[in-house]
């Protein structure tokens, strides 16, 4: 049978518990791009409008933990998913059932990993942009300090999606917006640098052509509407293939 991208479905599953879950509770991933999830029909969580059609629904994507109370070895899990955006639609990532504490500890050191990332990439672009304000000769590090500025955003978008604990009232639409203008402007920024680096060994009018090509979609991200957007999304994909195929080729 074949599903497309939007519509409504629903997943049942049977669990048997030990003894060792003295306080239940589940992990809701990213899901694609509403959910509801009931235990023993009891409803226990909610992320975005569950509906039947694009009236009904409304998206939005955080992971959250969800505790609920249960006595007894057997349980059962409804999830309820609904997608009428342009992406994917559906259940991205593994759900997670444990200790309420368990799954809260494995948060936090996710989010340590997140902000590390983030740090780390941060503090790389910070380095450069400064070595660049030193030495004003090479533009290099300036172009490749920031796109390292914003590349370091991507891990506010991704694990735990910081970016949803940050502003809790982000709607699905700036989320969408906001991550795919960071990262067109990353491989912009990166396209840039690599012209620099490798400017005997390329063609200057290509480097132009595929950064036009970015800025191109980059203002239809601006100025237009998610669901006329997403719907290029193939043709950003095949743009950052095109481009990091053709550093490669410089670079050997």
């Amino acid at each position: 049978v074949e599903v497309n991208n939007s519509g409504f479905a629903t997943y049942r599953l049977k669990v048997r518990l030990n003894d060792t879950l003295t306080e239940p509770a589940i992990k809701i991933m990213a899901i694609s791009t509403a959910v509801r999830v009931f235990v023993d029909e009891n409803l226990v969580g909610e992320v975005g409008t569950v509906g039947e059609s694009p009236n009904q629904f409304k998206a939005k994507i955080q992971p959250q933990i969800v505790p609920f109370e249960h006595d007894g070895t057997d349980m059962e899990i409804i999830v309820q998913v609904a997608n009428f955006t342009g992406l994917k639609g559906g259940i991205w990532d593994p759900f997670y059932l444990g200790n309420f504490k368990d799954l809260q500890t494995q948060y936090s050191s996710n989010i340590a990993i997140d902000f590390f990332l983030f740090g780390s990439i941060f503090i790389i672009g910070l380095y450069h942009i400064i070595s660049f304000l030193y030495w004003r000769k090479d533009r290099a590090p300036l172009y490749f300090g920031l796109a390292c500025i914003f590349a370091s955003a991507y891990c506010l978008f991704t694990g735990e999606i910081l970016l949803s604990s940050i502003f809790p009232g982000i709607s699905f639409e700036q989320f969408a917006k906001a991550f795919i203008i960071i990262g067109i402007v990353a491989t912009f920024l990166f396209s840039i640098y690599f012209s620099l680096i490798f400017r005997k060994e390329s063609s200057k009018r290509l480097f132009r052509l595929i950064q036009g090509g970015f800025l191109i979609y980059l203002f239809i991200v601006i100025f237009t509407t998610y669901e006329f957007y997403l719907n290029l999304v193939k043709f950003e994909s095949l743009m950052f293939f095109f481009a990091g195929g053709y550093v490669l080729y410089c670079s050997l």
